[in-house]
């Protein structure tokens, strides 16, 4: 035979619980966003990585080619050189633009704001950006300044 005082104990017990166990799952949704909001900052990630990747060969090619900067991605293509130009979601290519003899801009459409996402997929200030289509202008890397003798 149950006891009236346990059942009055247990159900205010059972309803905190529950209450306290939405809560969590409600902060660590607000925290690290939805599921969504992880995997489209994931992407993003990738994304940027890649834009990295393609700065760092745009400066070798330049470095190869008398700093003439390449016409367009395609010409980065060499043996033994993989060339990702391309979103990893949406399989767009990256856009590519000489401004100058001294600065070019990659561009790409981003899901996600980086000043909104959890750190662990937040970019460096230099690729931070917005939702939608975002370029990213570079220079040329500053000659070393000749040692006097």
């Amino acid at each position: 035979m149950r006891t009236p005082h346990r059942n009055k104990l247990a159900r205010p017990l059972v309803v905190g619980t529950l209450v306290l166990a939405a809560f969590a799952v409600g902060a660590a949704v607000y925290v690290t966003g939805t599921p969504m909001q992880q995997r489209q900052a994931r992407i993003d990630e990738r994304r940027t990585d890649q834009l990295q990747v393609l700065e760092r060969q745009i400066h070798e090619y330049a470095d190869d080619h008398g700093k003439a900067w390449p016409a367009s991605l395609d010409a980065l293509a060499r043996p033994g050189l993989r060339v990702v130009s391309h979103d990893p979601a949406t399989d767009a290519p990256y856009e590519y633009r000489v401004i100058d003899a001294k600065t070019f801009e990659l561009c790409a459409t981003f899901a996600s704001d980086s000043a909104q996402v959890t750190n662990e997929f937040r970019p460096s200030d230099a690729w931070a950006h917005g939702v939608g289509r975002q370029c990213f202008e570079r220079r040329a890397k500053q000659e070393k300044a000749a040692s006097a003798e």
